[in-house]
């Protein structure tokens, strides 16, 4: 119902920076897959809440091809989490029932 739509969104909020702290710090010792597992079990976080462009960044983080550049795709992530972040704080402010998160590319339905 919507107490656990709610409660999901406030535990996603509170996760955020430790999140990008982590994802930050795995980053700098250079093991991939130990960034590929983190970036793993926060994007299902992101899912959760329908952070999908955040998500999608994280995928990346995952499949971590040749050429990309980690840090590039970290400050790509800090700015659709801001996003997503903005947006479900304005849905916990108004309490709606129904929600549209624009900036974080969601579209949703919140109800029991």
């Amino acid at each position: 119902g919507v107490e656990t739509v709610e409660m999901t969104v406030k535990l996603f909020l509170e996760s955020v920076p430790q999140a990008l702290a982590d994802l930050q710090l795995v980053t700098k010792t250079g093991d991939r897959e130990l960034l590929r597992q983190t970036a793993h079990k926060f994007k299902g976080s992101c899912v959760s809440v329908g952070a999908r462009q955040a998500a999608l960044v994280l995928q990346r983080l995952e499949q971590l091809e040749e050429g990309v550049v980690v840090d590039d795709l970290l400050t790509q992530l800090e700015f659709e989490l801001q996003r997503a972040q903005n947006a479900l704080r304005s849905y916990r402010r108004t309490g709606a029932g129904a929600f549209k998160l624009t900036g974080a590319g969601v579209v949703g339905r919140l109800s029991g």
